[in-house]
C-alpha cells in the first residue's frame, strides 16, 4: 500500500463512531503485551470472518477518543516486523498479520495492523484459545460463533476439499507434503521448478488457492503429508490407506 491509501484508510477508521467488531483502537505509547496482542489477533480475525469482511484493524498510536496520539511501539522496524513471525508461531495454522503498516498522520507515528478473517472452517486461535469481541469487549469466542466458523466451509465443499492447513507458503508445501511421492506414482519426471510442482497439487485439488493464499486440502494432506500429526485437524483420526 502506498502512504495515501494508509492514511486515507486511517481517516475512514478515525471517521468512524466507535471501535467496533472490526477496529481496535490502542495508545500502545511504548509496549504493548505479546498476549495481549496475540488475542486480539485472535478476536479480530474471527470477527472478520463471521461479518464477511475483507479484514480488521488494530491500531496504535490513538486513542480512546480517536484521537491520534502517536506509538514509540518496537520503533526498530526490524523488531516490529518480527512481530509476523512471533504471531504465527502461535496462531492456528500459522496464521498471522497480512502487513504491519507504519505511517506518519500530524507529525505522529501510528502502526496498522492489517488482520485477514479466520480461514473458513477453522476460527484462529491464540495458543489454543479462541477469541472474539462483543462490541468493543475482548472475550472467549462463544460457542455459536465458533460452530458458524466451523461449519462453512465444510458444508460447502465436503470434507476432502476442506482446509487442512490455511495460508501455506510455497516452501511450507514442499515441506509438509510428499510431492516426490506423487510425481512416482504419476511416472512424471521431477520438476526443479517449485510452481510447478505446486500447480500438478493444484491440479488434484491436493492444494487450492483461494483469497489470494495457498492452502493445503484434507484431501492432500491425508494422501501426501509428510508427518499427519503437523495437520493439527487431522492428527488423530484414522484413515485408510490410499493410492492414486
Amino acid at each position: 500500500m502506498t502512504a495515501y491509501d494508509l492514511t486515507e484508510i486511517l481517516r475512514n477508521l478515525l471517521s468512524l463512531p466507535a471501535e467496533s467488531e472490526l477496529v481496535e483502537f490502542k495508545e500502545a505509547k511504548t509496549t504493548f503485551d505479546s498476549d495481549k496482542l496475540g488475542e486480539y489477533f485472535s478476536a479480530l480475525s474471527n470477527e472478520a470472518n463471521l461479518k464477511s469482511a475483507q479484514e480488521a484493524w488494530l491500531v496504535f498510536g490513538v486513542n480512546n477518543a480517536q484521537e491520534v496520539v502517536g506509538t514509540a511501539f518496537r520503533a526498530d522496524p526490524i523488531k516490529l516486523q518480527s512481530l509476523t513471525k512471533e504471531i504465527a508461531d502461535h496462531c492456528t495454522n500459522r496464521l498471522t498479520f497480512r502487513g504491519i503498516h507504519e505511517l506518519t498522520h500530524e507529525g505522529k507515528r501510528v502502526i496498522l495492523f492489517e488482520i485477514p478473517p479466520a480461514t473458513a472452517g477453522y476460527p484462529t486461535a491464540w495458543k489454543g484459545h479462541h477469541y472474539g469481541r462483543d462490541g468493543e469487549s475482548l472475550g472467549p469466542l462463544n460457542t455459536d460463533e465458533r460452530h458458524r466458523i466451523e461449519g462453512r466451509f465444510q458444508q460447502q465443499l465436503g470434507f476432502e476439499r476442506g482446509i487442512a492447513y490455511a495460508n501455506a507458503s510455497i516452501s511450507h508445501i514442499l515441506e509438509l507434503l510428499d510431492w516426490q511421492k506423487y510425481f512416482a506414482l504419476c511416472e512424471f519426471p521431477e520438476p526443479t521448478d517449485a510452481q510447478e510442482i505446486v500447480v500438478r497439487l493444484a491440479s488434484i485439488k491436493a492444494v487450492v488457492r483461494a483469497d489470494g493464499q495457498l492452502h493445503i486440502t484434507n484431501l492432500g494432506a491425508v494422501l501426501f503429508a509428510r508427518d499427519l500429526r503437523l495437520f493439527e485437524h487431522l492428527a488423530y483420526k484414522p484413515y485408510p490407506h490410499h493410492t492414486l
